[in-house]
Order: C-alpha cells, then structure tokens, then sequence
C-alpha cells in the first residue's frame, strides 16, 4: 500500500476515533464485551477449507470491528484482541490453505490458538475490580504531553517505514520473513505505551496496521 495512502488511513482513524478512558468497564458494560467475545469465538469456530471461507470469514471479521466501541478500558482491549487474534486467524488460515508447513508459519510458531488466546483476555478481564468503576459520563483521559507526541510519532514513522520496505514478491520464503517481521515489530513496539488520549485513539490503528499487513502477505 503506498505511503500517502497509509498516512491518509492513520490520520482518519485518528480523527474518527472517540477517546477511550482507561478506567474499567461497569459490570453492565462489561456483560456487553463478554456476549461480543462469546460470538467471536463462535465466529472463530468456523470451518475453513477453502478461500471462499476465508473471504467470508474475513468480511464477518470486519463487520465486527466496525461496531461501536463502549467508552471504557476493557472496550480497548477487546478492539486490539479482536483485531490481532482474528487477523492472525486469517493469516494462519491463509498459510495452512497454501500447506505451508507448520513448522514454518509465524502464526503458529508465535501464538497459541485464537481461542486460547481469547479466554486468556477474557480471565483477566473476569479479575478486574469493578466495584468503583465510574460511569461513562465521568470518565476521561489525560492528553499527551508533547514528549508522548513526539514518541507517538515516530512510532507511526516506524511504521511507516516497515510497511514500505518491502515489495511485491511471490516467494514464500520472503513472505514469510515479511509477516514476521510485522508481528514481530506489533508484539514489541505496542506494549506498555502511555495511557493518554491521543495513544489509546492511535493504537487500534497502528495494530491493524501491522496485523493486515502480515495477513495480506499471507493470503496473497
């Protein structure tokens, strides 16, 4: 995807995005996410032996992305988990489609299966104390200091960059290197980033992004 077109994509997410606080989720909201991650492993149970699959599956998956977002903690990490694992499901299913061997593909080297990795979330959002949660109405988030700014963008140059730096090629060999190369860099670079508006607007994004980037690769 050429570069103007990944920068015009940030910066309209970055735009649209409503700001997330990163207080917990109330109990009733959080009842929300656990129906929406209960039919996501249902999704994810599908049967996909073949590319129309995986083209329905994926146009399912996206569908579910786009639904609004509950204003609260636990809403942003059920935006970046459904993001990842159901892109990473994809890609996996892509490269097993293509009978790469699974000794050789990055989603299986890297990652348990979908539904592990969804319960793993789900059992430590089930721990969260939400005796004080604040109503939606109340919460907020700080802005970023211009240090964070600044680390924020050079982070999406980071991006950018990775995203740019290799063309089209029809190896297998390559594409591999290429998709892990971008699930490499999403697992290191995203985590432990500041908890300020314009970060927490950013990094649905920023991990698509990556997360797309591989499974093109993989599916292409």
């Amino acid at each position: 995807m050429p570069r103007n077109l990944h920068i015009s994509l940030l910066l309209l997410w970055l735009l649209a995005a409503p700001a997330l606080a990163q207080a917990p989720c109330t109990r009733a909201e959080f009842l929300t996410i656990f129906k929406q991650t209960a039919d996501l492993q249902l999704l994810l149970d599908a049967s996909l032996g073949t590319v129309e699959d995986l083209l329905s599956f994926s146009e399912n998956a996206i569908a579910a992305q786009a639904a609004s977002l509950l204003n609260c903690a636990d809403a942003l990490e059920y935006q970046l988990m459904t993001i990842e694992v159901t892109g990473d499901f994809i890609g996996r299913q892509a490269l097993d489609l293509a009978n790469v061997p699974q000794g050789d593909n990055p989603y299986r080297l890297r990652f348990a299966g979908a539904q592990e990795r969804l319960e793993a979330s789900l059992s430590a959002m089930l721990g969260r104390d939400r005796n004080d949660a604040p109503a939606a109405d109340e919460r907020s988030l700080p802005d970023c200091s211009a240090d964070e700014i600044s680390e924020l963008d050079e982070l999406v140059a980071e991006l950018l960059t990775l995203l740019d730096s290799s063309d089209a090629s029809d190896d297998l060999a390559y594409a591999l290197l290429a998709i892990d190369a971008r699930l490499l860099w999403r697992d290191e670079a995203l985590q432990g980033r500041p908890g300020c508006a314009e970060w927490l607007e950013l990094l649905p994004t920023l991990s698509a992004a990556a997360t797309d980037s591989a499974a093109g690769y993989a599916i292409g």
